[in-house]
């Protein structure tokens, strides 16, 4: 089974994420939806149709769009975008709106309205809007609108060819249906809550207490999709100097399956002091379908309340992103390093929720990332009922949620990622008898 460039690209350039266990969650149960995404910050979440693949995220405008690929072709076939708006004209009357949306399309002409009228999806009243894109006649397209409270609205859309119609008609019917609404003061009180467990534990570190987390072996985790072995990850943890600083050194190296059926490797090295006042951090791993010589990758470091990020593509190094960190982000802020111990650092005998600050180079902004401790649940690992401890993470309030599961010690023993790969617990031994195409880079590993 080949994994898509998508998820290579992340697999590989995230592997810390994937130490931390930060990709997984189980599929969204109702057929034909993949996966439920939310964006917390807009207070909306749903599902997009399966198989669909997320391409555009707009977060000026709180919008995303999926789209739908031909398998055999690849070309585009459909498109589903969500976007929240704001309209004064709203007021409390959807169905007169709704007339005010009507005449609005006829005078834009952009859209030939075939009809625009209130309908009832997932348990709400809507506005279902329908016509021929005039700019594109082969083009139909379908816009439900969904009243969010007062003055805001969840518009989602669906655009493809017009002989495929009823596909469509379906698709959005059942991914409108799947919106649920987040209240913004309960959404609040949530995240501040979680803020104030993520100060208070990353306040109580120390280099003590990092030392007796790390792992004191090497962590081996084989990938799998559909049942057939894809790819392994190694993880190193400990505790050692980096010029006059010492800090926790984490390491893992990472080799997948691509599109093209070969294998392209990747190498992660985080480091970071106790007081998370110094940290390092480097992502190399080469572009699909190029040389070791093209390598892409990131390095970047934390020195006091300064971040500094420079990323080199093709041999070719950008300029660097500089964030100043304001003290109140400071307090919260999570190095790559420390956020692979988490499941071993945060308490995990009672249910309750962390959250903290952590860097996006792809943005040079601030993301808020939450760890919540689910509780015990039993999972077969192998030929045994195995005792975990189920925790759910988010790496930033948008991003989609993950499933891990924990031994007793935090140490993590399976992931289930979003596109139905499964990250599990395993040994040399046995991703070599797996995977003999790995051997020649584990030899390597020194």
């Amino acid at each position: 089974m080949k994994i898509d460039a998508p998820v290579r690209r992340i697999l590989i350039a995230c592997a810390a994420l994937l130490i931390s266990a930060a990709w997984a969650v189980a599929a969204e149960a109702e057929a034909g939806l993949a996966q439920r995404y939310s964006d917390l910050a807009g207070g909306y979440s749903i599902c997009p149709p399966a198989g669909a693949d997320r391409v555009q995220q707009n977060p000026a405008r709180r919008e995303v769009v999926w789209t739908g690929r031909d398998p055999r072709m690849g070309a585009v076939l459909w498109a589903l975008s969500v976007v929240r708006s704001d309209d004064t004209a709203l007021g409390g009357d959807l169905k007169a709106f709704s007339q005010i949306l009507r005449e609005r399309f006829q005078a834009q002409k952009a859209l030939k309205v075939e009809s625009c009228q209130m309908a009832r999806i997932g348990g709400r009243d809507v506005i279902d809007i329908r016509g021929q894109l005039v700019a594109e006649g082969r083009l139909w397209q379908r816009q439900v609108w969904l009243p969010m409270g007062g003055q805001q609205l969840l518009i989602v859309t669906v655009t493809g060819p017009s002989g495929d119609k009823g596909k469509l008609i379906d698709m959005i019917e059942a991914s409108a249906g799947s919106v649920e609404v987040v209240d913004a003061a309960a959404r609040k009180a949530h995240r501040e809550a979680g803020l104030a467990a993520g100060r208070t534990l990353l306040a109580g570190l120390s280099e003590s207490k990092l030392a007796a987390a790390v792992a004191r072996e090497d962590q081996w985790f084989r990938m799998d999709v559909s049942g057939a072995p894809v790819g392994f990850m190694l993880v190193r943890e400990k505790i050692e100097p980096r010029g006059d600083i010492r800090g926790l050194d984490v390491k893992a190296w990472t080799m997948v399956k691509s599109a093209d059926g070969g294998f392209v490797t990747g190498e992660s090295d985080f480091f970071a002091s106790a007081d998370r006042k110094s940290e390092q951090w480097s992502l190399t791993h080469p572009p699909e379908g190029g040389k070791a010589t093209r390598l892409v990758g990131q390095t970047g470091s934390k020195r006091g309340q300064t971040i500094e990020c420079t990323a080199t593509v093709g041999g070719k190094t950008l300029p660097t992103s500089t964030r100043m960190l304001a003290e109140s982000m400071e307090q919260v802020y999570l190095p790559n390093a420390l956020g692979a111990l988490l499941g071993r650092l945060v308490e995990t005998s009672q249910a309750g929720s962390y959250a903290f600050a952590v860097y996006n180079a792809a943005t040079n902004e601030m993301d808020v990332r939450t760890f919540s401790v689910v509780g015990p649940e039993k999972i077969q690992v192998g030929s045994a009922q195995v005792a975990a401890v189920k925790v759910t993470e988010r790496m930033a309030e948008d991003a989609d949620a993950a499933e891990v599961w924990l031994d007793k010690g935090g140490l993590m023993l399976r992931t289930r990622s979003p596109g139905g790969m499964v990250i599990e617990r395993s040994s040399r031994e046995e991703i070599l008898r797996q995977l003999p195409q790995a051997k020649g880079l584990i030899e390597g590993i020194k």
